[in-house]
């Protein structure tokens, strides 16, 4: 732990995913976290910083909960994988399905990847039809990556069957499907990112795929448990045939949920979908500690008024910024909206102040007044140098 500089070097020389400029030191070294506690992660040099990005948003309940943290322990006594379904399996889908509005059977997964791909392949069995519509971030599996031209290593056959949407755009949406007539298997979307949604969005999307015979999926990865306990079908009221569940859910340990239909989750079997690690304990466990904590407290409407604050305070902050700052999104789950540049800088003088961010925003129930007022003063200090 003494050798910092040592450890960077190994790393550069042996981790297959470089730093991103978000996570160097002022020196240009990458920061290397070793403990996290609430809502703060300190670095092998002993630094501690104000971290706003909480493992992209899964640790929505704080580093080191101790309810899931009693639980992780406790899982360790009964063993980690099982060759057939865990009593903790059937737990934790009774807590999604008593909470999602869409969910009536789920299928676990590790990661969204998981989750995303088995949706999409679940829609094209069920249609006979090939093409999704997709909007935002949805794994890193190739029927999603093929509609990122750069991306190498992924079959160009692929690249027909994925069509971008603009999110909010419903006319646009219109068009797709007129143009690839019964050619649409499902819209997969992240129901929202950096904006809400434009009135009628949602419900539009909703009302298009069923007319033309294609499912609707929603990857609530970010906004599940996180802007609502069910999740922005909750929100906004629009119930998804398919729903994608992830992060939050056991409070950064790996695991996703398949939720949906039970016809639809039925399909499973006949796509192939399988891992060995689905079933394993500790995630589960700890999913089941999460979702207890969020069926007795309001987690989502703790994290709201969280980030109300923080942008009431960063708003000042950024006053003495030449150009315009802000923060965008619903309270839970914000932005950084400032020209590329100009919001480089900022997160890095931030970041040299003790506040970490990659430019996201993404309160935990543990971030109070003392982060908040610490992530004011480093903001206001960089909006005037």
């Amino acid at each position: 732990m003494n050798d910092v500089p040592g450890l960077r070097r190994r790393g550069r020389a042996l981790l297959g995913i470089g730093w991103r400029d978000e996570s160097l030191t002022a020196e240009g070294e990458p920061l290397i976290a070793n403990r996290g506690d609430g809502a703060w992660v300190e670095d092998l040099g002993g630094q501690r910083f104000v971290d706003w990005n909480m493992g992209f948003g899964a640790l929505a309940l704080g580093y080191r909960h101790p309810e899931v943290d009693a639980a992780v322990s406790a899982g360790l006594a009964e063993g980690t994988i099982f060759s057939f379904p865990h009593r903790l399996e059937i737990e934790v889908a009774e807590l999604l399905c008593s909470m999602i509005p869409c969910a009536e059977k789920v299928a676990f997964g590790k990661n969204g990847s998981d989750v995303c791909t088995a949706a999409v392949r679940i829609a094209r069995a069920v249609t006979g039809r090939e093409g999704v519509l997709q909007c935002g971030y949805h794994g890193f599996h190739d029927w999603t990556i093929a509609a990122n031209r750069a991306a190498e290593g992924v079959p160009a056959v692929l690249r027909g069957l994925v069509h971008p949407l603009v999110y909010g755009d419903l006319e646009g949406v219109r068009g797709i499907f007129a143009e690839h007539a019964g050619q649409i298997a499902a819209v997969i979307l992240e129901p929202m990112r950096e904006t809400l949604p434009p009135p009628g969005w949602l419900e539009g999307l909703r009302a298009l795929t069923q007319a033309h015979g294609a499912l609707l999926v929603f990857d609530e990865m970010v906004t599940g448990f996180r802007v609502a306990r069910g999740g922005a079908q909750a929100l906004f009221g629009v119930t998804p045939d398919l729903a994608c569940f992830g992060k939050a859910l056991a409070n950064g340990l790996p695991l996703s949920a398949l939720v949906g239909r039970a016809d639809l989750i039925d399909v499973l079997p006949r796509v192939a979908y399988g891992m060995t690690m689905r079933g394993e304990t500790l995630a589960l466990a700890a999913a089941r500690a999460t979702l207890r904590v969020h069926a007795r407290e309001d987690v989502a409407g703790k994290l709201h008024d969280i980030g109300m604050h923080l942008r009431d305070r960063l708003t000042k902050a950024f006053g003495g910024c030449p150009e315009e700052v802000r923060l965008g999104g619903h309270p839970a789950m914000q932005t950084l909206i400032a020209a590329p540049e100009l919001r480089r800088r900022l997160l890095a003088l931030a970041r040299s102040a003790g506040v970490f961010s990659f430019g996201h925003f993404l309160p935990c129930v543990a971030h109070g007044e003392q982060e908040i007022e610490l992530s004011a003063a480093a903001f206001a200090a960089a909006s005037r140098a």
